[in-house]
Parts: structure tokens; sequence; C-alpha cells
């Protein structure tokens, strides 16, 4: 199940959790939309794993798209293990052809000139002047790869709804499991790395301050 965490929560923009619905919750959602829970509703044990995802407002190019300084403000507020899927695909997605790119935050390694960058582009917006250019993502990646070697490809009415697909599902239960696995093919994961339970999720907003 994925979760909308709202606005107020800046170290995701969802959740998702491993969820088995009764019957009654399948036909209340099939019948009348009815979410079988919501965060208010869910255990404060049950483990979960934070995602943010980013669509481009531009033209990406064929590298990687470039992280604002905001967007990487996010990216670096804990050390929690998360997941940043990015569309990769951009505006000029051709046919309705989707990429997405799924990167988690442990590939994502700036250096100490790339921060600089960030720090100076925040600057700048402070005093409304234009930002200098930031670092690319897959500039910032310790892996190896490029942000393009992490997508997966969706075609047809349902990358519409990048929760409906098949493909973005199965991986997120991959990080929800309990057995390593590989992504991208060649770099295991321990999925225990990347859950976190609501609780814990709480009591980092609270640390920040945005509770």
């Amino acid at each position: 199940m994925i979760i909308i965490t709202g606005t107020r929560y800046s170290i995701c923009d969802f959740l998702f959790c491993s969820f088995v619905w009764s019957e009654e919750q399948s036909i209340l959602w099939q019948q009348h939309k009815v979410p079988p829970a919501t965060l208010s509703s869910i255990r404060s044990e049950t483990p979960l794993v934070a995602i943010y995802v980013y669509t481009s407002s531009s033209e990406n190019t064929f590298q990687s798209p470039e992280i604002t300084a905001s967007q990487f403000m996010r990216i670096n507020t804990i050390q929690q293990p998360r997941l940043f899927i990015w569309d990769s695909s951009g505006l000029d997605a051709p046919g309705g052809h989707l990429s997405w790119a799924v990167v988690p935050t442990t590939d994502i390694k700036p250096t100490r000139s790339q921060r600089r960058g960030f720090e100076n582009a925040t600057a700048a917006k402070q005093r409304s002047d234009r930002a200098p250019r930031t670092a690319l993502l897959s500039d910032m990646l310790c892996s190896g790869l490029l942000v393009h070697d992490y997508c997966i490809d969706l075609l047809g009415p349902m990358a519409l709804d990048w929760a409906c697909s098949q493909h973005i599902v199965t991986l997120l239960h991959n990080f929800m499991g309990l057995r390593s696995f590989q992504h991208p093919p060649g770099i295991t994961r321990n999925p225990q790395d990347f859950q976190m339970s609501l609780g814990e999720l709480y009591q980092t907003q609270y640390n920040l301050g945005f509770v």
C-alpha cells in the first residue's frame, strides 16, 4: 500500500508498506474508493519504506536530471536510506513512454565541490540572484553507474499511474522484504536498511522540527 504523506513530511513524499486487504476493504475500495487505511490508523511499529517522487518540469539531457538545491536539501536531511524515484523521460517522452529511475539515496554521494555548489545556489536564491548550475544526479552517484541504469521503462496506459505499474510495485515489495536482492543488476540491496517504522518516522520529523 502506498500512503501519501503530505507536504509537512520533509523526508519523503510517499510511504510504502505491505498490507493485507480484507474482503470488506476491497469492496469498499472498488465501489466507493474508500482507502483501507490512513497514516493515522497504522500501528507505530509498522515497517515502511520512504519514497521521494519527482517529475521533470523541463527536458532532460541524455545523462540525467539536474538536482536543484531544494531537492538536494530534502535528500540530505537524514541518513536513513530512502528511495529517490525520478521520471527521467522528462517532458519530451515520445508516445507516452515513461522511464522511472529508482535510485536508493545510499548511492547518492556528492563531492565537497558539489555540496558547495548547492550551498551557493541556496544563497543565490535567498538573494534573489540567478542560481548557478548544480550537479547532475548521475555525477553524484557513487555506484559507477548512470541514472538510466536504474530505470524501469513503462509503456502503455498503465504508465500514467506509476503506483499501478507491476514493475514498480514488485521492486517496492523487494525493498519491503526479508531477502537481499539486486537493483540495478550487480548491486545487492539489504531490504532492512531501507525500512523504518512509523514511530521512527514521527520521531525523525519531531527532531527536525517539522511536527
